[in-house]
């Protein structure tokens, strides 16, 4: 269940996996709409993942401003889950489309290539190194 949070609109699930959901909710001062991702503290813990969950939320919560990167609105938690609100971009996770489809064109690839490049130069250019 999610929490009710007064800014937000009545969130519906757009993604679940075994130690994470999406779902989209709507901004009820902006209209924008937004992307809660949800992730099971204790999942977490069992893979060992929470070094990399907070490096992320650390990374994030710094003033970025790219076009390829997700900005966080906030991040709370209750006892059992960790909530991070962050832009919704439309089309969804770069792996998704890679377990879907396998194999992506040379054109396709050159484009998420280029995107890349560039959002990790950026964060490069900020002093953020990701591995």
């Amino acid at each position: 269940m999610m929490p009710s949070y007064p800014v937000l609109s009545i969130p519906t699930l757009a993604f679940k996996s075994p130690i994470r959901m999406v779902y989209l909710a709507v901004s009820r001062k902006t209209n924008q709409a937004l992307a809660i991702k949800v992730l099971k503290k204790d999942a977490v813990k069992q893979r060992k993942e929470v070094d990399n969950v907070m490096s992320e939320r650390n990374v994030l919560v710094k003033s970025l401003n790219h076009p390829f990167l997700c900005k966080l609105h906030f991040s709370f938690q209750s006892t059992t889950k960790l909530y991070f609100v962050l832009d919704y971009i439309n089309g969804g996770e770069l792996f998704y489309h890679i377990q879907r489809e396998r194999v992506f064109t040379e054109t396709r690839t050159r484009f998420y290539a280029a995107q890349i490049a560039s959002a990790l130069g950026y964060l490069h250019s900020e002093n953020i190194i990701y591995r």
